[in-house]
């Protein structure tokens, strides 16, 4: 994204309170969003067509929804190609430059966007990394609304009150969770993921948790295909001080491979490796019981239990 005339009006809007772990923030600068399917929706408009765009920490970029451009019959001139991972594949994907855009009232210009494929035609793009690394950002899941926050002001550094950092291997945020009391295990925080936890199956089947919980078999949509994968309950995930009951948990069906847990092989070598330590996303089911703060310029989140009124 160019992140000029944005980056100057972001700057404009944020508060400079002092923020405090539990301390409630005033009601004032905070931005209405939507939820909708465990998606972060905010206000955007292209080519004169307004609509609403996912905010997803789990996309290292941002990205423009193939479907939503097949709908409103909109061409856009694309300059080239990109690799694009999603949870279920990797694709070679269409890559366009220089795309003027509206977000949250504001015109600006997306430098760079990858194209991708929603289930749904009414979300216009995916605002990713680039996105959230404008500003401190705070998500006030159960009363459905947003701020943008000053780094000086706001030192998660300091503040963060979960065990998070950026992932070596991807520059993902990733957040240390405990589950049942009988796995720790880091997890990427996806704003963007729908399930409470999306695990890799070893972790379930080790434990034994898909013969001690009642599972079903769901379809799955990525930015680039489906996959089936398996639904249950986990009773009890902790993360940093705060326990949350009865967790919403994805694993890939038995012989199901997705991108997001694919293995690197090393040329000439019979070797592999994890791309990232994380085993899993952490998702909107556990995310949507707090007021998460985000940094991702530094990798640390802090949680705070929301209040629906």
């Amino acid at each position: 994204m160019r992140l000029s005339k944005f980056a100057m009006v972001v700057a404009f809007c944020l508060l400079t309170f002092q923020f405090h772990g539990q301390a409630s923030p005033p009601a004032e600068g905070w931005i209405p969003i939507d939820f909708q399917q465990g998606k972060l929706l905010v206000k955007t408009s292209v080519a004169g067509i307004d609509g609403y765009s996912m905010i997803d920490s789990g996309a290292t970029g941002s990205a423009i929804n193939e479907r939503f451009l097949a709908r409103h019959s909109l061409t856009l001139k694309p300059s080239g190609f990109a690799r694009v991972g999603g949870i279920v594949e990797r694709k070679r994907r269409r890559l366009y430059r220089n795309i003027p855009v509206k977000i949250l009232g504001v015109d600006t210009e997306f430098s760079k966007l990858v194209e991708i494929s929603l289930a749904r035609e009414d979300i216009q793009f995916v605002l990713g990394a680039d996105f959230l690394g404008l500003a401190v950002f705070r998500f006030d899941y159960p009363r459905q609304r947003m701020r943008l926050l000053d780094r000086k002001s706001v030192n998660l550094r300091q503040l963060s009150n979960v065990k998070s950092r950026i992932d070596d291997a991807c520059n993902d945020i990733i957040a240390k969770v405990r589950l049942n009391n009988e796995q720790n295990v880091w997890l990427k925080v996806d704003t963007g993921a729908h399930s409470g936890l999306l695990l890799e199956r070893s972790v379930a089947t080790r434990n034994n948790w898909l013969k001690s919980n009642p599972s079903q078999t769901v379809s799955v949509s990525g930015v680039n295909a489906a996959s089936t994968m398996q639904q249950f309950r986990i009773p009890l995930v902790q993360i940093g001080d705060f326990e949350v009951l009865d967790v919403l948990t994805t694993v890939p069906a038995k012989g199901e491979k997705i991108e997001l847990f694919r293995r690197e092989r090393r040329t000439g070598s019979n070797l592999s490796r994890s791309r990232s330590i994380a085993k899993g996303l952490l998702g909107h089911d556990l995310l949507k019981h707090f007021i998460l703060t985000i940094d991702y310029r530094i990798g640390k989140i802090h949680l705070q239990p929301g209040a629906t009124e």
